[in-house]
């Protein structure tokens, strides 16, 4: 979708919908370092502390939850594709480099994975696409 979309995404990641902000998350990491602005928005998802009451999604009735199967939130994906994003960004998001340190200790394994590739991508161990 390209730069043209830049504003209205970063707008989005303050949305109150994380399914909202998790999307705009995973767009922004797909235009790359162009979306370098997004860096501080971006960081602010990463770090922000879970809200209560919504790392649980309802289940329909009748059904029984998986106690063997990792299930993530909507917030918990939004800060695995903020993580993603950064790492895509590559070098230009280097301020971010604490943070994503920080997220390697997050209680789900995929905000973790997303930031130890993303550290990676930004110190040019790796390419970020």
């Amino acid at each position: 979708i390209g730069s043209p979309a830049l504003p209205e995404l970063i707008a989005h990641l303050s949305h109150h919908d994380p399914f909202v902000r998790g999307e705009a998350a995973m767009a922004l990491g797909w235009m790359g370092p162009t979306a370098s602005d997004a860096v501080p928005s971006l960081m602010a998802i990463l770090t922000a502390p879970p809200k209560a009451g919504l790392n649980q999604t309802p289940l329909p009735v009748g059904l029984k939850a998986d106690p063997s199967a990792e299930t993530a939130s909507p917030e918990e994906n939004a800060r695995a594709y903020a993580a993603q994003a950064l790492g895509r960004i590559g070098p230009d998001a280097a301020s971010a480099l604490p943070a994503l340190a920080q997220a390697l200790h997050d209680p789900h394994a995929a905000v973790c994975a997303a930031a130890q590739l993303a550290l990676k991508q930004i110190r040019g161990q790796v390419s970020p696409t």
